[in-house]
């Protein structure tokens, strides 16, 4: 379903991909450029392939592990390879920016993926846990509470994420409207 104007990108990035390969067959982000590229044209056996060579080449990289964990959760559908996907993504970020965005996305793919409460509740704690001075895993905790009629719960995570940022004026509306 793609136009012709994103065919012909696509082909020149593949090209542009495959010539570098080529010479440096095993090159980081050449790879995984190659897997987006594979991933927009809906090829998910190749993206997965180059994702998977990027992990073997550098096991301590979490943007690959983050490509799969989303090819497997949202593209391929297959979830009992998404969730180490995702493990591998969130241990190899830890004390990075992204790290936070690949709880979030654990935690989405818990909640409305597996419909899984108990896990996306406790994806959400691990990374409070690890992240203890961000504020958007803490906003998330506390809405999950909120929805689920655990008022009191809810305003306790929403209280620790105005602490973490005070001038949060969505936060402090929420704590109003719960009390």
């Amino acid at each position: 379903n793609l136009t012709q104007e994103q065919i012909e990108k696509y082909t020149n990035e593949f090209n542009t991909v495959k010539l570098a390969l080529e010479e440096k067959p095993d090159d980081f982000y050449y790879l995984l450029g190659l897997g987006m590229i594979k991933k927009y044209v809906g090829d998910y056996k190749g993206a997965e392939a180059a994702w998977i060579r990027v992990g073997e080449l550098s096991p301590k990289n979490s943007t690959s592990f983050g490509n799969l964990a989303d090819l497997y959760a949202n593209f391929t559908k297959d979830y009992d390879k998404a969730i180490p996907a995702y493990q591998m993504a969130i241990v190899n970020s830890l004390g990075e920016p992204l790290n936070i965005g690949y709880y979030r996305n654990f935690y989405y793919f818990y909640l409305y993926n597996l419909e899984d409460k108990t896990n996306a509740e406790n994806i959400l704690l691990e990374g409070i846990e690890n992240s203890p001075e961000n504020s958007e895993l803490p906003i998330l905790l506390a809405s999950l509470y909120r929805d689920n009629g655990d008022k009191a719960k809810a305003i306790e995570y929403y209280q620790k994420a105005l602490e973490l940022d005070p001038a949060d004026e969505l936060v402090k509306k929420e704590i109003e409207k719960l009390k």
